[in-house]
C-alpha cells in the first residue's frame, strides 16, 4: 500500500470511512479471484496489514465482501448535522458519492450472488438500498416543489437501475461518464417539477475529480425533516468528516 494510503488509514476518520478505504484496497483482489478464490493472506496484503488487524476492521471475510450493503455501511439513524440545509448542494454531494462508490456496489453485488444470497441481495442489504431511494427521493422532492413521493422514489429507482443495468450489458462507466449520466435523468425531471433551472445546473456543474472524503451519509448533512430515519443532533466535533 502507498504511503498516501497507508497516511490516510491512520487519519483520525470514521470507522466507515476507514472500511471503506480498506475495501476499494482489497477491491482487486475480490474482482481478480472472486469470493471463493480470494484469500485473507491476500486480502490483508492488499490492505498493508495483518491478518489479525484486519479483523479489527471485519468479524469475517464474507463481511469484508459484503460491507458496502451492509448496515455498517450506513448511519442507522444518526446523522451529522451542518448549518447548511441547501438541498441542491446535498443532492450534488450525494451524486458524487454515487458515482465514486457504484463500483463497490456492483463488486459487492457480484460478490453476493456467488455466495448464493437470494437474488444477491439479503434482508439487511435490501435495507441498505431502501435507505438510499429514501434519501435521494427526498432530496429530489426538496429540490423540486412540484414532483409528488411517488415520481421521486420512481426517479431513485430509475438512476439505481441505469447505474447497475450498465454493467449488465458489458458497459464499463467511469465516475465522471455514470455522474453525467445520473445528470441527464434527473435534471430535465426536476426542472419540469419546479427546480430552479439555474440552481440546479449550477449546482450540478461542481464535482469531484477523485473520490470524495468519506461515505455520503456522512457527507449529505442536514437538518431537514424528509430524511427517512430519525436524526440525531451532533456537536460541531462530531459533526466535522
Amino acid at each position: 500500500m502507498g504511503n498516501q494510503a497507508r497516511a490516510d488509514l491512520r487519519a483520525p476518520d470514521s470507522l466507515r470511512v476507514r472500511r471503506q478505504a480498506l475495501y476499494r484496497l482489497a477491491a482487486p483482489v475480490f474482482r481478480r479471484h472472486g469470493y471463493r478464490q480470494s484469500t485473507l493472506k491476500q486480502l490483508a496484503a492488499a490492505c498493508g496489514m495483518s491478518i489479525p488487524a484486519l479483523y479489527r476492521y471485519f468479524p469475517s471475510k464474507r463481511d469484508f465482501a459484503l460491507y458496502p450493503l451492509s448496515a455498517a455501511n450506513r448511519p442507522d439513524g444518526e446523522c451529522f448535522l451542518r448549518a447548511s440545509s441547501d438541498h441542491f448542494v446535498h443532492l450534488r454531494i450525494w451524486l458524487d458519492h454515487a458515482a465514486w462508490e457504484r463500483q463497490d456496489f456492483l463488486l459487492a453485488l457480484r460478490l453476493g450472488l456467488e455466495m448464493g444470497e437470494p437474488a444477491g441481495l439479503s434482508v439487511e442489504h435490501r435495507q441498505t438500498f431502501e435507505f438510499h431511494i429514501c434519501l435521494v427521493a427526498g432530496l429530489l422532492c426538496a429540490t423540486a416543489p412540484g414532483l409528488t413521493d411517488g415520481r421521486a422514489r420512481e426517479l431513485t429507482e430509475s438512476l439505481l437501475a441505469v447505474s447497475f443495468g450498465s454493467e449488465a450489458i458489458g458497459t464499463r462507466w467511469t465516475p465522471v461518464t455514470a455522474r453525467s449520466r445520473f445528470i441527464r435523468l434527473l435534471v430535465p425531471e426536476l426542472v419540469r417539477a419546479g427546480a430552479e433551472p439555474g440552481r440546479i445546473r449550477e449546482a450540478m456543474s461542481a464535482h469531484h475529480p477523485h473520490p470524495p472524503h468519506g461515505p455520503c451519509a456522512i457527507e449529505l448533512a442536514s437538518n431537514a425533516s424528509f430524511f427517512a430515519m430519525p436524526r440525531i443532533r451532533l456537536t460541531e466535533t462530531q459533526a466535522r468528516s
